[in-house]
């Protein structure tokens, strides 16, 4: 493979929390496979079968005699891919190497059935997003960084999301969920609409193109009970705060990658106690008082009280509780 816009161009990247990719319905809610990418296609040049023997067929193990001393993968080929299966559906290790790609990481996998698992699935080896990508540039250097696509100042999404918060904090939940519903329905599967193969083949999904709207509509079971998709910290035990932390796993199902995520936490206090659960690489330092920003040393350096620069004192008052 070589680098091009479409397999991700040479810039840091950021993983995917185990929440964020356990809180989508896989299945029925096209959001997940339109938001991150689980597969990269072959795009160079084939190396000889003396150079890579492994990247060609043998007679032991092409699936017909007609394709031994062929390459495994032609251009334009699956090379890479990323298989986001269930830890009740593990993949064994003896499958992941029979499989003709180049590279395979699974996120659930087993030497022998019934052993422990693993994963494949670190800090080096992640889901990318891919919602947001620009696949045309002006130029076509790789690091061209100059696009076409327009710039979001409002998601009509969003605000169908904020009325349905707005509804469930006065106790409306059945407005609430015509918001959330309306956002649900474009989400879903349409009849025949092309989706990942992961579905039917590594998560126990219908092997079918069938709408899906009907399944992505959500209730309030989501809310009023605890529902094991919607991962609720256990510290979460009644409707009123499920409802609201509802709606963040909603605004990351719909949102992700969006920068709201912040003040999304902050302003609902639950920026710690989130964080903590579901953030494995957070600092042990991380403490409440990290919902509020350090005020810069040079923005205090320019203030004045009664005309004179503050006093050390003035600045440690003027400074947010903690730093």
């Amino acid at each position: 493979m070589v680098r091009d816009f479409f397999n991700g161009r040479p810039f840091r990247r950021l993983r995917p929390t185990d929440y964020t990719i356990d809180i989508f319905d896989k299945i029925n809610d096209s959001r997940f496979f339109k938001t991150f990418q689980t597969v990269y296609y072959r795009n160079g040049s084939i190396p000889t079968q003396a150079a890579s023997p492994g990247l060609y067929w043998t007679a032991a193990n092409a699936p017909s005699p007609a394709l031994v001393n062929l390459p495994k993968v032609m251009l334009g080929d699956t090379a890479g891919l990323y298989i986001v299966n269930p830890p009740n559906l593990p993949l064994l290790t003896s499958q992941i190497a029979a499989m003709r790609y180049y590279a395979v990481f699974a996120r659930n996998k087993q030497t022998t059935a019934g052993g422990a698992i693993t994963s494949d699935f670190n800090n080096n080896k992640y889901l990318t997003m891919w919602k947001l990508s620009d696949p045309i540039r002006l130029t076509n250097t790789n690091n061209e960084a100059k696009g076409i696509r327009n710039g979001t100042y409002a998601r009509l999404a969003e605000t169908y999301l904020i009325i349905a918060e707005a509804y469930g904090r006065k106790g409306d939940y059945t407005s609430a969920l015509t918001y959330v519903n309306r956002l649900r329905q474009r989400a879903a599967y349409k009849a025949n609409e092309i989706r990942s193969p992961q579905i039917w083949q590594y998560m126990g999904g219908p092997n079918t193109l069938a709408n899906t709207e009907a399944a992505n509509m959500a209730t309030t079971t989501l809310f009023t009970t605890n529902a094991p998709g919607e991962l609720y910290p256990p510290s979460v035990t009644s409707t009123t705060d499920r409802f609201i932390h509802f709606m963040l796993n909603e605004r990351t199902r719909e949102l992700c990658g969006e920068f709201y995520r912040w003040e999304d936490l902050v302003r609902t206090e639950t920026l710690f106690e989130r964080t903590k659960l579901y953030n494995a690489d957070i600092s042990p330092s991380f403490a409440t008082f990290h919902k509020r920003r350090p005020i810069p040393y040079l923005q205090m350096v320019a203030q004045q009280i009664g005309g004179q620069p503050m006093s050390p004192d003035q600045m440690k008052n003027y400074q947010n509780p903690g730093y």
